[in-house]
């Protein structure tokens, strides 16, 4: 085809004039930091609460249902590249394994003289984040700015626990409230990003990058006993979004 003489020769114009050709496939490493916040809400807890452990039906909620957390991760990412004259094109994957923790919660104080009172977190805990994304790329010299956009993905593990005294429904007054369950799930969202790469020598190359993944809202169904009153469900819903920097090596090939 007529067409690929002219890619050929636009792109090899372009080798010499940013002295670093960014053409080709490439593999590597990273490491960085993440930031995660998250927020929680559990409409019906103080109803069920309530119904099978608390003898008044007038409480105060307090508590601090939005959390945030930093952690490192470190991972593994894949791509491919075509120089364009100055324009570089991408497609790539990365893979991160991550230490995050954020535990939101809320509280139930009683109003009158009622003994009873509960407290509920829900810990997150970000095994993995992932992405995939395309990329464009202005090249000089041996710089090369670029824009990303994809998606992300982040394997959660959700732990409930709602503790405290009941005072009504069988149990005597003051009995504990131990409720405690688990779940998992993997969240899929939208991710942008940028950031800039440098070209050590012919075949290597070092990036900064910067990515912010937004998973949106997520519910969670979670079955359990709260102690001696017996058997309960609670359902929440968690808003979650990270941010994450890395630095990466890789090999262009």
């Amino acid at each position: 085809m007529a067409v690929l003489p002219v890619l050929s020769a636009l792109s090899t114009a372009a080798t010499a004039d940013t002295n670093f050709n960014w053409s080709g496939h490439y593999a590597g490493v990273h490491a960085g930091a993440a930031h995660q916040s998250s927020n929680f809400s559990d409409d019906g807890a103080q109803a069920t609460l309530i119904n099978c452990c608390f003898l008044v039906g007038a409480y105060t909620s307090t508590g601090a249902q939005d959390a945030t957390d930093s952690g490192a991760l470190g991972g593994v990412q894949l791509g491919a590249m075509y120089q364009l004259e100055r324009l570089v094109f991408g497609v790539d994957v990365d893979l991160s394994k991550s230490d995050l923790h954020s535990n939101p919660g809320q509280s139930w104080i009683p109003v009158g003289e009622s003994q009873a009172a509960g407290t509920e977190r829900l810990n997150i805990t970000t095994r993995w984040v992932a992405s995939e994304g395309l990329s464009v790329g202005y090249a000089k010299s041996s710089w090369l700015a670029f824009g990303r956009l994809g998606l992300a993905e982040a394997s959660n593990r959700y732990g409930l626990s709602v503790t405290g005294v009941g005072d009504a429904y069988g149990p005597p007054s003051g009995s504990p409230i131990t409720f405690a369950a688990s779940t998992s799930g993997t969240l899929v969202g939208p991710t942008v990003g940028a950031g800039l790469k440098w070209a050590l020598g012919n075949r290597m190359f070092v990036n900064a990058e910067y990515d912010f993944m937004d998973f949106g809202s997520a519910s969670n169904h979670f079955a359990g006993t709260f102690g001696s009153y017996g058997a309960a469900a609670l359902n929440t819903t968690v808003n979650q979004n990270v941010s994450v920097i890395k630095l990466g090596l890789n090999l262009l090939f």
